[in-house]
């Protein structure tokens, strides 16, 4: 049979020109599709911190590392192209069908914590499809090369196509695809790219049936719904996959709920007026109470929007930052907070600050994701970068989220006190275990008007001593895992 298989791929040579570098370079650019949208999957259950980048790193390598020692083994038993091309099948039929059973497995490992349970999950969920097409390998290179004066030649050749593969398949799904496709539809799109060449090969290789029946799979694929992800609580509003997370709008109990990757962000009544009902919104008051002749505003985050009508007595002149359109797009249409903004601006909150040549009566920083916080945001270089848009006497206030008496906290406390000589905090429930903080930092001191005086009194949160945050150095969300755990775990409660 190998003989059989040797004299095959030498007498088509489309299966050895064409067929095995494609499907070389295909199943790299999968590998790669595999790994970033496995991040997007995973996070509505745990998140998108370093944890969750490091469980899928973790699980591509360990499934490459698999498959390459199977399929060695496996070349060396059939060398002929049809163990390859049947290979290549399989994979793409794998990849293909993850939209039907991850949502389901991944949600099944919630209980097990945010660091074992993104572990298990992506092991459990993307191994198969990853070990697949990295058996590939080593039957492509048995298929090309047809003796030993060549095998460094060809093994060279096939390593760069696919390494090019992962580099193109990075782009095309960061780039192009992750935000105009649904993530299912992108899976489905690479498996069908990878199954075809394939399917092909096989039937060049004279197995019409297996090919046949692979392709039946992947279209009963294409048509099957996809296991739904763990859906946020109330009647949903909207709904949609961005590269940056999923973003949910629910109306439940009279207010209309804003999730970030699966976890409470805002939530505001139904029909006029718009009350902001998440606690911490309702603690950057103070802006006004600290600098009543303030007339400018940057909002760095935009999140459901409900800043804007917090504060739309005062009159302000408000510009916008916000890196997702799909949340600008949420707040503009569900929520209908961004009439009193001024200008949108989608980018990121760092990359504005750096450009910007206006400077702001007060800047207000809200891109705590719920669970994490951007770590290029919250470090003693970037407020630095803060404090050079303020205008003379501007006042900076910062949303966090963590455990009361906390490193994390104490941390972003220690760090604002290091850029600015006045600072302060406030909390949303200061006698915990979690509770969202807003500080304050300014150039000069931070005395609230006489009517916030009680309310401030009240709610001052002390963060204590605690780490300066840099760019070099910046383990917040490592220690803010204890926070994130507990808001996961209660999400539907926590307000």
């Amino acid at each position: 049979m190998a003989d059989e298989d040797r004299r095959g791929i030498r007498g088509v040579a489309l299966p050895t020109r064409f067929l095995v570098p494609a499907a070389a370079f295909l199943c790299g650019a999968a590998v790669m599709v595999v790994e970033l949208l496995g991040v997007r999957l995973i996070a509505p259950v745990f998140g998108a911190g370093l944890h969750v980048w490091a469980a899928l790193i973790s699980t591509a390598l360990a499934g490459l590392a698999i498959g390459y020692f199977a399929g060695g083994r496996l070349a060396d038993r059939a060398p002929g192209p049809r163990l390859y091309f049947s290979l290549v099948l399989v994979s793409g039929l794998l990849v293909a069908a993850l939209p039907l059973y991850a949502s389901a497995l991944i949600g099944a490992f919630a209980g097990a914590g945010l660091r074992t349970g993104a572990l298990l999950a992506a092991a459990v969920t993307f191994l198969p499809p990853l070990v697949l097409l990295g058996a590939t390998g080593p039957p492509a290179l048995r298929a090309v090369a047809h003796g030993l004066d060549e095998v460094g030649r060809k093994a060279g050749g096939l390593y760069a196509l696919s390494t090019l593969g992962s580099v193109a398949g990075t782009l095309l799904t960061g780039f192009v695809l992750a935000p105009e496709l649904r993530i299912d539809d992108t899976l489905r799109l690479f498996g069908l790219a990878v199954a075809l060449p394939g399917a092909l090969g096989l039937l060049l290789c004279r197995r019409a049936r297996a090919a046949g029946a692979g392709l039946l799979l992947l279209g009963v694929s294409f048509f099957v719904p996809g296991a739904s992800p763990r859906a946020a609580f109330g009647t949903p509003v909207f709904a949609a996959d961005t590269p940056f997370q999923r973003v949910e709008v629910t109306d439940h109990r009279g207010e209309r709920w804003l999730f970030l990757d699966g976890c409470v962000h805002s939530r505001m009544a139904l029909g006029p007026p718009a009350d902001p009902g998440a606690s911490y919104i309702r603690l950057f008051r103070f802006l006004p109470a600290f600098r009543p002749e303030a007339r400018s505003l940057l909002m760095l985050g935009l999140g459901a929007g409900a800043l804007a009508p917090l504060l739309s007595a005062e009159d302000y002149r408000i510009t916008a930052v916000e890196i997702d359109p799909v949340v600008v797009t949420a707040a503009r249409e569900r929520f209908g907070t961004l009439g009193g903004i001024g200008n949108v601006i989608v980018g990121d909150a760092r990359t504005f600050v750096r450009r910007a040549t206006e400077r702001f009566d007060l800047v207000a920083l809200d891109v705590c994701g719920s669970d994490w916080m951007p770590e290029h945001l919250v470090t003693r270089e970037f407020f630095r970068e803060v404090r050079g848009v303020l205008a003379p006497g501007g006042v900076l206030a910062v949303n966090a989220i963590g455990e009361v008496g906390g490193r994390a906290l104490a941390a972003l406390g220690a760090t604002l006190r290091d850029v600015y000589p006045h600072a302060d905090a406030f909390a949303g429930n200061p006698e915990g275990p979690l509770t969202n903080v807003v500080f304050y930092a300014s150039d000069e001191p931070l005395v609230p008007s006489f009517a916030f005086e009680d309310e401030a009194a009240a709610s001052r949160y002390p963060p204590g001593p605690g780490d300066v945050l840099t760019d070099q150095r910046n383990p917040v969300n490592h220690w803010n895992a204890g926070a994130s755990r507990l808001i996961r775990r209660t999400r539907a409660e926590r307000y």
